[in-house]
Order: C-alpha cells, then structure tokens, then sequence
C-alpha cells in the first residue's frame, strides 16, 4: 500500500513561527512543489513524536530518519540549501564530488562571484591585505576531540602556535555558544603559554579581511573567507573541504608548509558549490531543483 501523499515538516518552534509568517523562502518553495503535485503538508514541532507516521517528513538540520525522509540546511547563506538524508555534511554528494575548475566557465564564474562579494561584504571585499596573521574561528566543544575532527580545537590552537610562532594568532569565539569555565581556562592557558596567541573580541570576519589565512575546524567563516581569497587549513571534515588544505587528508606540517603559497581559483569554486551544488532560490530552476532532489530520494514527484 503506498504512504498517504502527506508531508510533515518537523520544525524548531521559531522556524515554524517564520513558516507561518511568510518569512521562511525555502520550506515556502517546498510546500508549493509538494501541493502542485498532490501532496499535503503539515507543520510539526521537531519536538513531537513521530515514530509510527507513514507518510514523508522533513526535518531541519537533523537526521532524516525514516524511510521517506529527508533533512534540509542552508548552504551557508539564505539564498541556497540543500535537501538530503545525511546530516553529516562530509557526507554530503558535494563533498564527495571532485572540484575541478577547469570545466567551470571562468567569465561566468568571475560575474557571480563579483556580484556575491559585493552583496555580503560590500567595499570591504576588495580592500583587502595581507598583515602576517592568522585567524582561527572556533565553535564548540573546544576540549574535544570528536569523531570528524582531527585534533580538539585546543589542541589546534597549540599545534598552530607551536609551527608558527612568530605570526599574531587571532581566536575568535562563536557568538552563539555557551563556553563552559573548563573550556575557558583552557584558552587563557593558551594564550599564556603562548605570546602569539590573542583571545579577540573583534568580529571573525573583520580580522579574515586583513588576515594572511584561516585555520579552522570547520567554520563557515572559512567558506565566507573565500570571498576575501584567503586560503584555510581544515582540521574537521566538511562539505566545502575542496580547496583548502584538509590536515585529514594531509599532516598539518604539510598543510601548515603549503598555506603561504597556497592560490586556489576562489570564483570557479563558489561558483560550482552554490550554482551547481545547491538550490539557489534566486534563480527559476529552483522548483525543479527542489523536485530534482525528492525524486532522487524516492518520492513520488
């Protein structure tokens, strides 16, 4: 017998407020390709119990974790997202798809980047320089030591001080975690041992502007740098891995060696991660994009 032909979106309770205010693009051009063919659509709280629905759920940022499911992120922009069954972003088709910039129409690439640095950054983008420093943005967890990292974030730090210690480092904190006393000394500890290290206040991307390179676990601030051509070494997997130096597929003295010389084609590879390996919701291909993916998934579109 097949699933009923309704769709339950499993939101956070903020995102539903957005649904229903109109505020929220992408669930909104979901919704219309799912109605013009024949489905229903439900919000849920993520919260709810869900365990012996039959029919298809979409989940935010979350696993898709039944049979007709299927999990939605943005790509670090509102502009463009993904739907997939993964929620592990090193996993995701992109980041297993070869980069190559050579099949990327440079003239095209060069246009679209050029108009999407100006978007986000404005005149800053291109008043850019190099002062022989280095960012290192970190998120959470700092004492860490996950399963898609290479090292604890603490230990990043060290290890960059350590190979580079006559370059100012600055660490920057996410704005929206809460860091435990543990974590905290931690830095401080840091930052004693070492005279290059300094615990900024000043926003991530501010420094990424007049930075030589970034080192992260995986930071989108790493991805957002690639609009002020500055390079990055990688010590956590992530979906846009593709040309930065990734310490999982190298040493970190290789990809420490490399970073300084390091020039990867910045505009060929936006270009190819949001145009080609996303849903931009600024262009008219974005319904069939949506219905693209859904069909690849198995749903009946």
């Amino acid at each position: 017998m097949p699933a009923p032909r309704i769709t339950r979106f499993y939101l956070p309770s903020p995102r539903i407020k957005k649904v229903r205010a109109g505020q929220d693009r992408f669930i909104a051009r979901i919704t219309n390709v799912l109605r013009e063919d024949g489905f229903d659509v439900e919000l849920h709280d993520n919260k709810t119990a869900r365990s012996s629905y039959e029919g298809y759920s979409i989940f935010s940022m979350e696993p898709a974790n039944a049979e007709r499911s299927v999990t939605i992120r943005e790509a670090y922009h509102p502009s463009f997202h993904r739907i997939e069954v993964e929620k592990k972003r090193w996993l995701w088709e992109v980041a297993q798809a070869e980069f190559d910039p050579s099949r990327v129409n440079p003239d095209r690439a060069a246009k679209f980047y050029a108009d999407w640095r100006a978007r986000l950054f404005g005149d800053a983008a291109t008043q850019t320089q190099r002062d022989g420093s280095i960012l290192i943005p970190l998120q959470g967890k700092l004492t860490r030591h996950r399963v898609f990292q290479t090292c604890s974030p603490v230990d990043m730090i060290a290890k960059t001080a350590s190979h580079f210690p006559d370059r100012p480092i600055h660490v920057t904190l996410h704005p929206r975690e809460v860091y435990s006393g543990q974590e905290t000394r931690a830095l401080k500890d840091l930052a004693g041992e070492f005279s290059n290290v300094n615990l900024s206040t000043r926003l991530s991307y501010e420094i990424a502007k007049d930075c030589d390179f970034i080192v992260t676990q995986n930071s989108s601030v790493a991805f957002m740098a690639n609009f002020f051509a500055k390079p990055s070494v990688l010590f956590g997997k992530i979906d846009f891995h593709h040309i930065a130096l990734d310490v999982s597929r190298m040493s970190f003295d290789m990809a420490f060696d490399q970073i300084a010389e390091h020039r990867p084609d910045y505009a060929a590879y936006i270009w190819w991660f949001w145009q080609r390996h996303s849903i931009n919701l600024r262009r008219m291909n974005a319904d069939d994009k949506i219905r693209a993916r859904l069909r690849k998934f198995g749903w009946p579109l």
